[in-house]
């Protein structure tokens, strides 16, 4: 895996596909872990904030999410993959898991407040779409 230095940020050079097998990686050693994805909003808010750009660039495993940040990798001439958007990564991570008919926790966050839902089909994932998801768990 490549790490690349941009705007404050460490980002991760991988492929949806790399991802994936990365994050399988993650779950089975089963140490919890955070992964991150930035965009342009999040470079800025981690250059008024030195925690959160620490608790970001402390992840393992941290994408590109915006357009905008595969963009600055080329122009700034890092090598770069592609986007892999969180939701991206999360449907396909549901629906391979519920596929393999293991069990999916959910966690997700809106308003402030963190609530768990039990097992997760494929057919959830778009309930979860637009609900102000933050966190699973698998």
């Amino acid at each position: 895996m490549t790490r690349r230095f941009l705007l404050g940020s460490y980002v991760d050079v991988l492929t949806m596909q790399e991802t994936l097998m990365k994050v399988e990686a993650i779950i089975r050693v089963g140490k919890p872990v955070q992964h991150v994805v930035i965009n342009a909003s999040k470079i800025n808010l981690m250059a008024e904030n030195k925690e959160l750009a620490n608790i970001v660039n402390a992840s393992p495993l941290i994408n590109a999410d915006g357009q905008s940040i595969i963009w600055a990798m080329k122009i700034l001439a890092h090598e770069t993959q592609e986007r892999v958007t969180g939701i991206d990564l999360f449907e396909k991570l549901v629906k391979k898991k519920c596929g393999e008919r293991l069990s999916c926790i959910l966690f997700w966050r809106k308003g402030g407040c963190c609530t768990r839902s039990g097992s997760a089909s494929s057919a959830a994932v778009s309930k979860f779409k637009n609900r102000g998801l933050s966190t699973w768990l698998f």
